[in-house]
């Protein structure tokens, strides 16, 4: 079967650094994405979201076990599916390049086999789709000092999910 590519790019003005930050970070992928939940499975060999740390994303019923396989300080962060999808061989990427005169073009994208003969179209255009929603999201919170600042103090831990960040922002409404 034909490798399948998958990517979308967005253009925002934070710097690379700034957005660096949250794609490294799993547990904020609930605070800012679509991701409803994320789970530490294993931590990596330098920190707990470094390279060889695995992890658990749930949006709905879906479960995706990812492995990080390589960070370059903010430039890169790439990681593996070891389960999840109907894929084989799924490589992932986040490319961090600064541009002149300050900003960062983000580019997220993948490669894979998929695993059913025909059905590579439908992921090819699944995964650019997921890969425009999460960039846009990322875009805005890199963005948002304070936004990014209240996520990445909140983003710590072995799980984190959106219904903890309800329930923090709740408490902070009612004091």
């Amino acid at each position: 079967m034909k490798k399948i590519h998958a990517e979308a790019s967005i253009v925002t003005s934070a710097d690379r650094d700034v957005v660096y930050s949250l794609v490294k970070n799993s547990a904020s992928y609930p605070f800012w994405s679509m991701i409803d939940e994320f789970e530490a499975v294993r931590p990596g060999r330098d920190g707990p979201y470094g390279v060889g740390s695995q992890r658990i994303f749930r949006t709905g019923r879906l479960v995706m076990h990812e492995e990080v396989v390589e960070l370059v300080p903010d430039r890169r962060v790439a990681y593996v599916l070891l389960s999840g999808f109907p894929m084989n061989d799924y490589r992932a990427e986040t490319i961090l390049d600064s541009l002149d005169g300050g900003g960062t073009r983000i580019t997220w994208r993948c490669a894979f086999y998929p695993k059913y003969k025909g059905s590579g179209w439908f992921w090819r255009l699944t995964m650019s789709w997921v890969f425009r929603r999460f960039l846009r999201m990322l875009a805005l919170t890199s963005e948002n000092r304070r936004q990014r600042e209240e996520i990445l103090a909140a983003a710590h831990g072995n799980a984190t999910s959106k219904r903890m960040l309800a329930a923090a922002e709740g408490a902070t409404s009612r004091t």
